[in-house]
């Protein structure tokens, strides 16, 4: 018997500059949408859904991404943690990012995500039912902006070129904290 999952939760984020976020814990697959820009202002806000997801045991997640406008490196970097963590499960979970297109897909794919998470749907399209509960929305320490670049770089290396020194810069400002 399965343990019952936490509540659903959705963020409702109202400020234009971030997006709005609706998430179920409730379903399998796991499901959160983004609506509007993903980007390091909101990535707190992914990596605790994220967390109570790997807590509440799942192993699949959906992000959709029907309705975001463009996802900065923050956040996709959280998406690849995230990826990472799925993968490293025992079986291992998946990562499926749908209605990814535009820029978004091109971005996903230019940094190789697509090696450790899956474009498109699970079977069975999860349904999107989203019960309303707010997630915090909080400007991520310096530590996540570091780690979800690392991320990059560790799930491609040639994205080292790229973000190398957003890393060095960040390592820089946590040796001086």
């Amino acid at each position: 018997m399965t343990p019952n999952p936490k509540p659903a939760k959705s963020t409702q984020m109202n400020d234009q500059n971030l997006p709005n976020f609706a998430s179920n814990l409730q379903q399998a697959p796991a499901l959160i949408r983004v609506n509007g820009r993903a980007t390091y202002l909101n990535s707190v806000a992914l990596k605790l859904f994220f967390k109570d997801c790997l807590a509440s045991g799942r192993r699949d997640i959906v992000v959709d991404f029907k309705d975001c406008l463009a996802a900065d490196s923050t956040f996709l970097g959280v998406l690849a943690q995230g990826a990472m963590q799925l993968k490293s499960l025992t079986p291992p979970g998946t990562l499926w990012l749908r209605h990814l297109a535009g820029y978004n897909h091109d971005s996903v794919v230019q940094l190789g995500l697509q090696n450790i998470l899956k474009i498109g749907s699970p079977d069975g399209e999860p349904s999107a039912d989203f019960s309303q509960r707010d997630l915090p929305s909080m400007v991520p320490h310096p530590r996540l902006i570091l780690e979800a670049h690392e991320a990059l770089i560790i799930c491609n290396p040639s994205n080292a070129v790229q973000f190398q020194d957003v890393v060095n810069y960040l390592k820089g400002e946590e040796e001086m904290l």
